[in-house]
């Protein structure tokens, strides 16, 4: 049995500099940041293709992704059912750097692609090793095809491509694009490795890729007719009257100290998840928390299905905390949302 890990880098030939991958990154302005969660590329001023799972992370107000320099909102985050495909709207279209349209053929079986992410990085012998931030490219060979799927195989020299790679954690949501007939197209979307365990992003590890041209008419259409986001969020509620009383317990002992905090964790966490770490798991994250919203103030919150978002300030600052269940709070994240004026 394969393990499947969602993809979160591009994993590098052992014996290629890394200067050659760095350089490849370099000639795709295209490809986009999604809220440092993963990646995505331009496939027209307006709008960023990129994984569902991505998209369905993003902070349901105050999204934003980053393209050539320049921070971009996101005004609604589109899921395609039942694909690892998903599309973000740009309040703003993107000037001076060209798309990399959708391709819409259906011979992807032996195309040489380049991967382009910045997730954590490493080569085919360690896997991921490190995480600097920085762009880079890889290449490979469609191998496999199936309905909505395309699939790569990281080979190890001598059977390697020159810059041989795979994605790796953090370029979920990346695109795998080629050159034809003298442009480019995004053929797929980075969405899982699946491989035999311990072998995930190193030599022999398979990446699968969702198909762009499996999902082409779900595309166009989404694009002409802009539909909003259907995440499952609500839509944000400026004020600080929270209907959940889990959130506000929270809210309450992150304004407190260390023992507001534990106290917190013994009445509203569960005790499978108690006994699931170590105390000083819950000490150490439970530490960052007070450092970084002690003196937040709630601006307000928005709710889905068995998850509420906390829309937090300190100052210029702002920050979604997204709250799941009774146990898992951990989706933080910087958040560029303003709050409307009266």
């Amino acid at each position: 049995m394969h393990a499947l890990a969602i993809v979160l880098a591009i994993i590098i030939r052992h014996d290629r500099p890394d200067a050659d991958y760095l350089n490849l990154g370099r000639q795709y302005p295209a490809v986009a940041q999604v809220q440092q969660l993963g990646e995505g590329v331009l496939v027209d001023p307006s709008w960023v293709l990129t994984a569902a799972h991505v998209a369905a992370a993003t902070a349901p107000a105050g999204s934003f992704v980053d393209i050539g320099g320049k921070r971009y909102a996101v005004r609604a985050a589109i899921v395609q059912p039942d694909r690892d495909v998903a599309l973000l709207h740009l309040a703003e279209p993107v000037r001076g750097i060209e798309p990399v349209r959708p391709y819409e053929g259906r011979d992807e079986k032996g195309m040489t692609v380049t991967f382009v992410g910045r997730g954590r990085t490493g080569d085919g012998t360690s896997g991921p090793q490190r995480d600097d931030g920085t762009l880079r490219g890889a290449t490979n060979i469609v191998d496999r095809v199936e309905d909505d799927v395309i699939g790569f195989t990281f080979d190890a020299p001598p059977k390697a491509t020159p810059l041989e790679g795979i994605s790796g954690p953090g370029d979920s949501g990346g695109p795998a694009i080629v050159r034809k007939d003298g442009r480019l197209w995004t053929i797929g979307v980075s969405s899982a490795n699946a491989s035999e365990p311990g072998k995930s992003c190193r030599y022999d590890s398979h990446e699968i890729y969702a198909r762009v041209s499996a999902s082409s008419g779900w595309i166009a259409s989404t694009m002409r007719t802009a539909p909003p986001s259907n995440t499952g969020w609500s839509a944000p509620v400026w004020s600080t009257e929270l209907t959940s009383a889990h959130a506000r317990a929270w809210l309450d002992a992150v304004h407190g100290d260390a023992a507001s905090m534990k106290a917190f964790r013994i009445a509203h966490r569960s005790k499978p998840f108690l006994s699931s770490r170590p105390e000083e798991k819950f000490v150490e994250r439970e530490t960052i928390w007070l450092r970084d919203y002690r003196d937040a103030k709630l601006e307000g919150f928005a709710t889905a299905p068995g998850r509420i978002a906390l829309f937090l300030s300190t100052g210029d600052r702002w920050f979604c905390v997204v709250m799941e269940g009774e146990d898992k709070v951990d989706a933080m994240f910087d958040s560029e949302i303003l709050r409307p004026k009266p």
